[in-house]
């Protein structure tokens, strides 16, 4: 089985690439750090096939940009044993990830996601044919041009300038058009990211209904399983129209 990719991300990577999961040997100031364990739900070879031990599994961040593709940033990794790793970036994320959405009304925002996929040709970058196999189970990186308060009916949200983490409730928003539950991830909880065939409910960042601003849905033979699962669970994606139902 191939797991989910990221449709049209070949021609828009930005940068120079990311590691794969081994030290990174070019050096930087650090701007923000993502870490925690890589983890599987139990099912990896369900996703890989046996031999999922062996396989180049790497990390990479991706921010969502409107009416394009996502975009991967150029970061360092590096990993500690048994399956630890750092992710650091480098720079802020690239000019045309900034998006202006009602909920902050003070300057424009990016988010992006980690995502663990197959790097078969060693290279660092996310290919077309390279799937992904895991996420960081609903934790986003928001990078924010000046701070504020997202106001909302479950509670206010302080974002400051610059980065910080993000969780969401799911991928619709509240009547005030802030995307559900939104709130930061205390700085305690670390980063995980998880190897499995779930897939991530992705924030609708600018409230019109879908999460297509990140330009990720299943594919080819992968697309059936995935309907299936989605509609068990419930989940809420625009992907759905791909299944036939929302």
């Amino acid at each position: 089985m191939r797991a989910m990719r990221l449709i049209g991300m070949a021609g828009w990577l930005w940068g120079m690439g990311c590691g794969p999961l081994h030290e990174a040997d070019y050096v930087g100031e650090s701007l923000f750090t993502l870490e925690g364990q890589v983890r599987s739900t139990g099912e990896m070879e369900w996703v890989l096939g046996p031999a999922s031990a062996d396989l180049p599994i790497t990390v990479g961040l991706f921010w969502a940009r409107r009416g394009l593709p996502s975009i991967q940033q150029d970061v360092r990794v590096s990993t500690r044993f048994p399956a630890h790793y750092e992710l650091e970036l480098l720079l802020p994320p690239p000019e045309d990830a900034l998006l202006d959405v009602a909920w902050a009304p003070k300057g424009p925002v990016a988010i992006g996601l980690p995502l663990l996929y197959l790097d078969e040709d060693g290279d660092g970058w996310l290919s077309e044919d390279e799937p992904l196999v895991g996420n960081a189970a609903g934790i986003h990186v928001l990078y924010a041009e000046a701070e504020g308060l997202v106001g909302s009916s479950y509670r206010p949200v302080p974002i400051h300038e610059g980065f910080q983490r993000v969780g969401a409730g799911d991928t619709a928003c509240e009547v005030d058009g802030i995307p559900r539950g939104l709130s930061l991830v205390p700085n305690q909880i670390p980063t995980d990211l998880l190897v499995g065939p779930a897939f991530t409910q992705l924030i609708d960042i600018d409230c019109d209904g879908t999460s297509d601003e990140w330009d990720i849905c299943p594919e080819g033979p992968e697309l059936q399983e995935w309907c299936t699962f989605a509609r068990y669970v419930g989940l809420k994606h625009s992907c759905l129209e791909e299944c036939g139902y929302r």
